[in-house]
């Protein structure tokens, strides 16, 4: 039991410091278009926002699990495709660096411009692996993108 409290506290507290004095609640997602290496997963636990729109303004915490085998380290990232606004400062909370194999993650983002969440595995030159997730509507949006990595 003391270990299980553990590991929530260590997951939770970099969104606490991220997002201090904001009300977080659990959000509904399902998940849009996925590209992945043969072996690589991305799995989303929870997200949590400080509304269930998952847009801009909203403050976003996504929890999850993560199998690494195609490559030795990656970085993994939240990020936003936008379509409106670029070259927005990375905040601390969105990437953590992993290598070769799996474990927990926690990572954390402001919504600041129109656009879809993913999280994303980042080599030393692009991307190779991607899960965009969303609401219903946000992912019907772009249910015909197609994914290559």
């Amino acid at each position: 039991m003391k270990t299980a409290i553990r590991s929530f506290l260590i997951l939770a507290f970099p969104a606490a410091l991220a997002f201090s004095g904001e009300e977080l609640s659990t959000v509904p997602f399902v998940l849009g278009p996925t590209s992945l290496k043969a072996g690589d997963a991305i799995v989303i636990q929870d997200v949590w926002a400080t509304s269930t729109n998952l847009t801009v303004g909203d403050k976003v915490v996504v929890r999850g699990r993560y199998d690494l085998k195609s490559h030795e380290k990656a970085t993994l990232a939240l990020y936003l495709t936008s379509s409106g606004g670029t070259g927005e400062r990375e905040l601390p909370t969105q990437t953590i660096k992993i290598e070769k194999g799996s474990s927990e993650f926690e990572l954390s983002t402001l919504v600041k411009h129109v656009g879809h969440l993913h999280l994303s595995f980042y080599g030393q030159d692009s991307d190779f692996g991607c899960v965009y997730f969303g609401t219903p509507a946000q992912m019907k949006q772009i249910s015909h993108w197609k994914l290559s990595h």
